[in-house]
């Protein structure tokens, strides 16, 4: 491998997969109904998410329904808890405790294997 390549790899593999797929900032918004279970579940989730994927690079508003009920006609809100990104387009919305990251990521638009298709190609036995 020539350090060139060395170079190129280790700078894909110390930055976030949000940095590598956008410079833009991420924007969320997540609609949740109190201390319920789900809710408390989504937030955790979405929280882990994006610390790992987004590092640095998110902002996240937490709208209690119970507390802002005119939200849910605003925002046509029929499940709670709901998460909306904003930024980057396209809007996106996904419905859910965001258990599942690779779902998440996905419906998000990110790829995981675009990391790892750019590892391939510095090592080929991968």
């Amino acid at each position: 491998m020539e350090k060139e390549d060395a170079t190129k790899l280790a700078k894909i593999f110390n930055q976030p997969i949000a940095k590598q797929m956008s410079n833009e900032r991420y924007f969320f918004r997540l609609y949740v109904a109190g201390t319920t279970p789900n809710s408390d579940r989504a937030l955790k989730n979405l929280q882990r998410i994006a610390e790992k994927y987004f590092p640095d690079n998110y902002e996240l508003e937490v709208i209690d329904v119970y507390e802002h009920p005119e939200q849910l006609l605003l925002e046509n809100i029929v499940a709670i808890p709901t998460l909306i990104k904003d930024s980057p387009l396209p809007v996106k919305r996904l419905v859910g405790d965001l258990s599942n990251t690779k779902i998440i990521l996905t419906a998000l638009g990110i790829s995981l294997k675009n990391k790892e298709s750019q590892y391939r190609k510095f090592n080929p036995n991968y």
